[in-house]
């Protein structure tokens, strides 16, 4: 296996903490320090589009195709609903979470945000107010997974939890503590929707059955925090992307490790890795930095 590395997309100010792919095109969307909400295409590194910019710090980017709405979730738990046919124009802004929106779900007629205060809120995408919270802990709600045949949310917690939501209900089904100390920072659904796999502030990589909870795999798979998980669209590849700067590429059935990106002085990240993209048709991978860059590598 091999990645070769293509030019990084360079103009963010700031650390960028977010990325968002556009359905179905080559192009994404991300956010960070900065406030900016930039649009890029995979075809033009070099051509960034400055979409809006807020006056608070990006963490979580959702865009809603057709009606062609951007939500966007800053440092301070501000819900930002921008219409980028006109996106200077901030027309809806919910100061809901009382700390940082870490995670924004669209799920059909209802979005979803988890906030740094441990609520777990969904919204009415065609009135673009929320209808209902629930609070899932006392602390921050990191990292939001969907699964789509069992209709549940897996929600990764600063206390260290991992809690399940029934999404019809809305109403906590269980939950399994202690699972990352101190805090459960990334969550993903394997395809095979049997399997769980969390990455934590412990830099340790776990896969659980669903089913009964079984812890199944425990990796010491980074050197610092894993900020975010990645599976490839046939579920045989995981990619990890860590504060000690490298991004992990592994084996999604036996969580062997295949390859690894460092941030050296001549190529990869200088800083902490924050987010991951995988565009599967093009086989690429995209990556969000505190360096300021936004990395590309194309398996070849």
């Amino acid at each position: 296996m091999h990645f070769k590395s293509y030019p990084f997309f360079n103009g963010h100010q700031g650390a960028i903490y977010t990325l968002h792919q556009m359905e179905n095109t080559t192009s994404f969307l991300s956010g960070g320090s900065d406030g900016w909400l930039v649009k890029w295409s995979l075809d033009n590194p070099a051509l960034g589009i400055n979409l809006a910019t807020i006056p608070g710090q990006i963490l979580s980017i959702c865009y809603i195709p057709g009606v062609n709405i951007c939500v966007v979730g800053d440092l301070n738990g501000v819900v930002y609903w921008l219409d980028l046919y006109n996106p200077k124009i901030i027309p809806k802004a919910f100061a809901h979470h009382k700390k940082g929106v870490f995670s924004i779900l669209y799920l059909g007629d209802h979005l979803f945000t988890a906030g740094g205060d441990g609520v777990f809120t969904k919204w009415s995408v065609h009135q673009q107010t929320p209808l209902e919270s629930i609070r899932i802990s006392i602390k921050a709600i990191r990292s939001v997974a969907y699964n789509k045949e069992k209709d549940e949310f897996a929600l990764g917690c600063s206390d260290g939890a991992i809690y399940f939501l029934d999404r019809t209900s809305f109403m906590l089904t269980s939950g399994w503590s202690a699972c990352h100390l101190p805090s459960v920072f990334s969550l993903v659904f394997h395809t095979d929707n049997e399997r769980i796999i969390s990455g934590g502030r412990d830099a340790l990589l776990k896969v659980w059955h669903r089913k009964n909870g079984e812890l199944i795999h425990v990796v010491p798979a980074h050197r610092f925090t894993i900020n975010h998980l990645r599976l490839n669209a046939n579920g045989k590849l995981l990619f990890t992307a860590s504060r000690d700067k490298s991004i992990r590429i592994w084996d999604a059935l036996n969580f062997k490790l295949l390859l690894s990106i460092n941030g050296t002085k001549n190529e990869g990240h200088q800083n902490s890795v924050n987010r991951l993209l995988w565009f599967d048709s093009q086989q690429s991978l995209i990556s969000a930095s505190d360096d300021r860059q936004i990395g590309h590598w194309k398996m070849i």
